[in-house]
């Protein structure tokens, strides 16, 4: 019993490590199942508040891979390739003035 407890105990001070943040939840989520379209989605999300829009429509790409009839990634791109942040983003990468737009 105390051998089990033990085991089990040390199991558990582990799993507790991985519980530390969403991004250690994250990645160790990833190790588990690194081909799941929920996964890839919630990590186009988390990069979409980092204002990381370009690499968040390549994660998108990846879940679309994986799943091609996930409707709220395709949904979740057009809203990122439509926001005035990523135009205006898409605008000052390639120097053109915000008048030229309308």
């Amino acid at each position: 019993l105390v051998i089990v407890v033990c085991v089990c105990g040390t199991a558990r001070v582990a799993n507790n490590a991985a519980w530390a943040s969403e991004e250690s939840i994250m990645h160790a989520s990833q190790r588990t199942c690194p081909m799941s379209a929920k996964l890839l989605f919630a990590e186009a999300m988390s990069l979409y508040r980092d204002a990381q829009w370009t690499l968040a429509l390549q994660v998108l790409g990846q879940a679309l891979t994986v799943l091609p009839d996930y409707d709220n990634v395709h949904l979740f791109a057009a809203k990122i390739r439509l926001s005035p942040c990523t135009l205006d983003a898409q605008e000052h990468a390639m120097h053109i003035p915000p008048d030229v737009r309308k």
